[in-house]
């Protein structure tokens, strides 16, 4: 066998086996991204050595060869367009994730596609929080530690519906923790863990955390706002007036001003 009918067979292979996974994926979505992609562009180069190898002969079965070599990439990344599903979690800690909006069954209907995306399950996370629904929301935003152990804004998610809506403080914090432990620059995890302290009477230890917070996001009104109950709390009325003063300048929201405002009033009537 000579060089260029082994080359013939290698690519013709390439061709077939290609083919029948790239229309697999297209009704099955069963492979994870970064495979089908590796795929693609691994194919991508092996018709450009193909054609580099056969450009010289005039043979018509080499030429259908090569355009199925190339047109196998067009076929897998069109599988994972028509999969319209999350892409895996690429991306770094600390970039907003709850951009990907959907409801539940969106996501359930992802995941039985990809079941061990932890992106997915966040997002999953953040629908079921959305609509109250919170052992639910519990459960998704566990799963994606699970997949991720690093997953700041799991972690920060968790702790929020732990404080706020189950009265378990102390859970809270503990996530808020490992948030910050994976994530130090993580302004939002230091402010709800200086909401978590604020609810068990440790205002020293909320105002590092609201410090901290604005150390990193200076524009940071709501941490401004909730440092000055902080400080209202130690009895600290001059420092308390003056971040409620900061607070309501960078305030944009109606509702958070009207707070702030009414917070504001009750220091200085003090």
């Amino acid at each position: 066998m000579n060089r260029k009918t082994t080359w013939d067979f290698i690519a013709l292979l390439l061709a077939l086996v290609g083919g029948l996974y790239g229309t697999l994926r297209l009704f099955s979505g069963a492979v994870q991204t970064e495979t089908f992609v590796l795929l693609a562009l691994a194919w991508t180069f092996l018709a450009s050595i193909y054609f580099r190898e056969t450009a010289p002969q005039k043979n018509p079965t080499r030429k259908i060869v090569f355009l199925s070599l190339l047109l196998l990439p067009i076929l897998i990344v069109s599988g994972f367009v028509r999969s319209g599903r999350p892409s895996i979690d690429r991306r770094p800690v600390g970039t907003p994730i709850s951009s990907l909006e959907g409801e539940v069954d969106d996501f359930r209907e992802a995941l039985k596609r990809e079941p061990l995306s932890a992106i997915t399950w966040y997002s999953l996370g953040d629908a079921y929080r959305k609509r109250q629904e919170d052992e639910a929301a519990i459960a998704s935003y566990g799963n994606a530690i699970a997949l991720k152990e690093d997953f700041a804004e799991a972690y920060n998610r968790r702790g929020m519906i732990y404080v706020e809506k189950k009265g378990e403080v102390r859970k809270g914090i503990d996530d808020f923790d490992r948030a910050i432990q994976h994530n130090t620059n993580y302004a939002e995890a230091y402010y709800n863990r200086g909401n978590a302290f604020v609810l068990i009477d440790d205002p020293d230890r909320a105002i590092l955390d609201y410090s901290r917070a604005l150390d990193l996001k200076p524009n940071y009104a709501e941490a401004y706002a909730s440092r000055s109950l902080a400080y209202m709390g130690k009895g600290d009325k001059e420092a308390a007036l003056s971040d409620y003063q900061k607070a309501l300048k960078l305030a944009t929201d109606p509702s958070l001003r009207k707070e702030i405002m009414k917070g504001l009033h009750d220091a200085m009537t003090m």
